[in-house]
């Protein structure tokens, strides 16, 4: 990933950037379903980027870590 960043930064860059609408899109839906729950996951760059670029993963282990904190 580091060399094509160097090679083609506009590829990247989008590479990036559709990670972090992903990120963005998935707090939502969390954030919509968890509504019903009482459930709140914040939304914040550290907890979008976690979600964009980790994927489901990633938003399973913010879900999780929130869960473990406030219990």
């Amino acid at each position: 990933m580091a060399s094509q960043f160097f090679q083609k930064p506009s590829r990247a860059l989008l590479w990036m950037l559709r990670g972090l609408l992903i990120g963005c899109l998935l707090m939502a839906v969390v954030d919509a379903i968890g509504s019903y729950l009482g459930f709140h996951l914040p939304l914040n760059p550290i907890t979008v980027l976690a979600a964009g670029f980790l994927g489901l993963p990633g938003l399973a282990a913010l879900v999780v870590l929130h869960l473990w904190v406030l219990a």
